[in-house]
């Protein structure tokens, strides 16, 4: 009989996409409107890195980390957004900062827009 880990975690859990606003300048000045433009769809794992409380509204700020290769530059900024589903709670929310390591991965702090 074969064991199988069951309970075995896996490094990137979660799917997640981060967004950034852009103009379309091809279409006439009044038609211009603010689209988000998808920079880049990934695996990671979200964990939260703050919960701080608002008069007795708590909300929560995420870390969310994600594979990059050494080869390739990341392509995320502060402003950009970000959104997952992470257990059936709905992330969503604005880059603060980007941190790039030297282990392929890079981490991203999301503050939360929705509460």
């Amino acid at each position: 009989m074969a064991y199988i880990d069951r309970d075995e975690p896996h490094e990137y859990p979660y799917q997640g996409v981060f967004k950034r606003k852009s103009i379309d300048t091809s279409v006439p000045l009044n038609q211009r409107t603010d689209e988000p433009v998808e920079i880049l769809s990934t695996e990671c794992d979200i964990m939260e890195s703050s919960h701080p409380m608002s008069g007795i509204l708590a909300t929560a700020d995420y870390a969310v980390y994600f594979p990059v290769s050494d080869s390739e530059s990341v392509a995320i900024k502060r402003g950009d957004t970000f959104e997952a589903d992470f257990r059936g709670v709905n992330v969503k929310g604005n880059v603060i900062g980007v941190f790039p390591s030297q282990l392929d991965g890079c981490t991203a702090y999301i503050k939360v827009i929705d509460a």
